[in-house]
């Protein structure tokens, strides 16, 4: 199960990854780790698989995929450049995809929790496009190459799961686009807060109060803002009690007036509530 360490601190200490110009093969065979946990068994299948699927398509699939050793914080998964070998999904822990910029800075593409996939940028070209790290202990799993094309006969009710994940992850990329639309770092920061307490509730965690697996500086990078304008953000929400956070742990107060300002309509109050908007710079 995803969970988040309260203890860390600091800034992620990656740094910055040459864009390279040849496929250089992930050395797989080294992470493989034999299967301890059958897929009906870990506590994401709800979020990975379904709840419906069939039971020896989900049989059938456990034999496609690859699972890996966990691997510790701030390791690297893939690198820009290297090959492409498979999709990867989260079964513990969290991982950032982040691609290196001309200037040399790090631009955070992505944040993957337990259930979701990544990793699918490298398809195309036969190269990953993104850098994907660990934030905390992590394990994977690993659809190859090779059984990606065999999802189809082997366990055809995964692939509909598996076009659903998909989905699923062009509608997080397009959600990071809206963010980077809006203007001030107070509303970026609102929707990212929310995106996560939507995400985290889907997993059965607390989606009021929570640990932030990222640093500010991680935060900063996938929000396209400074370090200094990301803390001024969470001193204004806590300013005007949408959010208290110590640390790395977040509490949501106002949840409502949270919606509210990033500009985002909760299903259960979407006709009846009328939240405030009341944020005083």
């Amino acid at each position: 199960m995803f969970r988040p360490s309260e203890c860390c601190a600091g800034a992620l200490a990656a740094s910055p990854v040459p864009r390279s110009t040849t496929a250089v093969p992930i050395e797989t065979a080294r992470h493989q780790a034999p299967r301890t946990v059958h897929c009906n068994e870990c506590c994401m299948h709800h979020l990975c698989l379904g709840s419906d699927t069939d039971a020896m398509d989900v049989a059938q699939f456990e034999t496609l995929i690859d699972h890996w050793h966990p691997m510790p914080k701030e390791k690297y998964i893939a690198r820009e450049g290297d090959a492409f070998d498979g999709v990867f999904l989260v079964r513990s822990g969290s991982v950032k995809t982040c691609q290196t910029l001309a200037n040399g800075e790090e631009h955070i593409t992505g944040f993957h929790f337990p259930g979701e996939i990544f990793g699918l940028d490298g398809l195309s070209s036969n190269a990953h496009v993104n850098s994907a790290i660990t934030m905390e202990t992590t394990s994977l799993c690993l659809l190859p190459v090779r059984s990606m094309l065999s999802i189809r006969k082997a366990a055809p009710t995964i692939e509909i799961r598996f076009l659903l994940l998909i989905s699923e992850l062009l509608t997080r990329k397009d959600e990071h686009s809206s963010m980077l639309s809006k203007n001030r770092a107070h509303e970026r920061l609102a929707a990212f807060l929310l995106d996560l307490s939507c995400r985290f509730e889907r997993r059965r965690l607390s989606s009021l109060c929570f640990s932030l697996p990222m640093s500010r500086t991680d935060v900063s990078r996938y929000l396209g803002l400074s370090l200094e304008s990301v803390s001024r953000a969470f001193a204004l929400l806590e300013k005007n009690r949408l959010i208290k956070s110590t640390g790395r742990v977040l509490e949501i107060v106002d949840k409502t007036a949270l919606a509210s300002l990033a500009g985002v309509a909760q299903e259960s109050q979407r006709d009846t509530a009328k939240p405030r908007n009341c944020i005083n710079a």
